[in-house]
């Protein structure tokens, strides 16, 4: 009598482990549906990232840089026709990409850029190329008997500017030169400085 009531005992045992297990599939697929709902919690909140930024100085810089593109903005309202002044916003927006990482600048600078390139009427010109001071780097390759050109980055790897000219057609690139790409920015300001250029210490 005495085994059969642990037989038993240990039957009930086992029943109310099975409902358990049982239960626990369900206990799963309800958390899974409650922590998939969509929250409009921000990780980082934007008055914490603001106080960083104030914290690593560059609050005088974004000051600096919005009044920038302001001024540029301005001017293109009133002249919307000046090449010059899409690259001085696009600049300016570059810039500030790079200090906050906020990519909706670097879209409007692609965008002020290609503007520019469309007004410019980029491929009538006389000349043979175009030199510009940024800091990236030209490659050719041979692909199928025809000769693709690469945008490299800058020797420079404080000052790689590739990024910014990515949209670059392969026809622009073919006349484009970047002579300061294989430099460092302390070899740069080393010329600037032997041919007194005022600009030799920004």
């Amino acid at each position: 009598m005495g085994s059969y009531i642990r037989v038993r005992t240990h039957i009930f045992k086992n029943k109310k482990i099975m409902k358990k297990l049982f239960l626990l599939p369900l206990l799963l697929l309800f958390l899974s549906i409650f922590s998939c709902q969509k929250s409009n919690t921000t990780i980082t909140k934007r008055i914490d990232y603001d106080a960083f930024l104030e914290f690593k100085g560059y609050s005088s810089e974004l000051s600096i840089l919005q009044k920038e593109i302001d001024f540029w903005s301005k001017k293109i309202e009133i002249a919307d026709n000046q090449p010059p002044y899409y690259l001085k916003l696009a600049a300016a927006q570059n810039m500030l990409f790079g200090l906050t990482a906020n990519v909706d600048y670097l879209n409007k600078a692609a965008e002020n850029i290609e503007i520019a390139n469309e007004q410019n009427s980029f491929g009538q010109s006389d000349a043979d190329f175009v030199g510009t001071g940024h800091y990236c780097r030209k490659g050719e390759i041979n692909k199928d008997g025809s000769t693709v050109y690469q945008l490299l980055a800058g020797k420079d790897p404080n000052k790689d500017q590739s990024y910014f000219l990515c949209q670059l057609t392969q026809k622009q690139l073919s006349k484009a030169l970047f002579p300061i790409g294989e430099l460092l920015k302390s070899e740069v300001r080393d010329i600037a400085k032997k041919a007194n250029l005022s600009t030799a210490d920004k």
